[in-house]
């Protein structure tokens, strides 16, 4: 089902989990990682980190009809024009995929330019939204129409952790504005990076006169996998855009024990129910086992507070 129109007819409390298509053509390890989640989605990344994947939307059709779980593709523009964009969104939706999430996506690794691979970003996430829309509209890139029209709910993404938060709300109400229908946001670590960007959001669409639409914000949470793996990403030996990792959390990963990571995530959760956030975004960076705790930890954090 399309995510706006659950959003407004079924559950106070809606999950989705990020996973990682396989890095070659068998998807059977990833199915049975994943077959007991009970979320409401699973989104599928799109070559993220600039490393090669199988196909996002071959990867969510199968996972699909393997699970049961509904799941979104992400699509970002690094690897092909807007003629190919056009052709994939086409794929999927001829694929029963009706949930898109649009990404700009990373840019190309260092060592990777030095053998000659490009980024396309023939259109930023913004133009990726609107091809979308034409399609919704039944109407090719160049403007010629199409045999038919397709019918996507359009995602996309924020940056909550941004240093200039009003130049990030102006990219959201644009976004929006290009007709995207429901966000995701990069992880957060506690209430303060949403209050401070979502006070942006609201100062910004009051000093216009707007209102802020009825749509579904996903909240992403991420787990720290070990003290390691976030001290390389502190120091910068690890980059992913949008993610930085507070020195409170590196200093917890290294005094606790294994499942350290997984109460940080549950403490922030537990906050962001406090602040009555309802749609969350779980990225367990592969430590797919660990999903159905964090999983608990919504629900019982909603049921203390009414929320579920």
């Amino acid at each position: 089902m399309k995510v706006i129109n659950f959003y407004r007819s079924m559950p106070k409390i809606l999950v989705t989990v990020d996973v990682n298509p396989p890095r070659g053509g068998d998807i059977r390890g990833l199915i049975s990682k994943i077959g007991d989640f009970e979320v409401d989605w699973v989104n599928v990344t799109d070559n993220s980190g600039a490393s090669v994947r199988a196909d996002s939307v071959a990867t969510a059709y199968l996972l699909k009809e393997a699970t049961g779980i509904d799941a979104i593709p992400h699509i970002t523009c690094r690897d092909t024009n807007r003629m190919g964009l056009q052709s994939r969104l086409l794929g999927a939706w001829m694929l029963g995929l009706d949930n898109i999430l649009t990404m700009t996506g990373d840019r190309v690794r260092p060592e990777d330019h030095e053998i000659g691979v490009k980024g396309i970003f023939d259109v930023n996430s913004i133009g990726l939204i609107e091809l979308t829309q034409s399609l919704n509209q039944g109407v090719g890139y160049n403007k010629k129409k199409l045999e038919d029209r397709t019918s996507f709910c359009i995602g996309a993404t924020v940056d909550p952790n941004v240093e200039n938060p009003r130049a990030e709300a102006w990219q959201l109400k644009k976004k929006l504005e290009a007709g995207a229908e429901f966000i995701l946001t990069q992880p957060v670590f506690s209430r303060t990076a949403l209050q401070r960007f979502w006070g942006t959001v609201e100062e910004l669409y009051a000093s216009s006169g707007e209102t802020f639409p009825d749509l579904p914000i996903f909240w992403g949470v991420i787990l720290p996998r070990s003290y390691e793996w976030a001290e390389r990403m502190r120091s910068g030996q690890i980059h992913i855009p949008g993610i930085e990792i507070p020195d409170e959390v590196v200093a917890r990963l290294k005094g606790g024990d294994a499942k350290e990571g997984v109460r940080i995530v549950r403490e922030v959760i537990e906050e962001l129910v406090e602040d009555g956030i309802r749609c969350f975004y779980i990225i367990p960076m592969g430590k797919y086992e660990v999903v159905p705790e964090i999983i608990e930890g919504i629900f019982s954090a909603s049921r203390a507070r009414g929320l579920s």
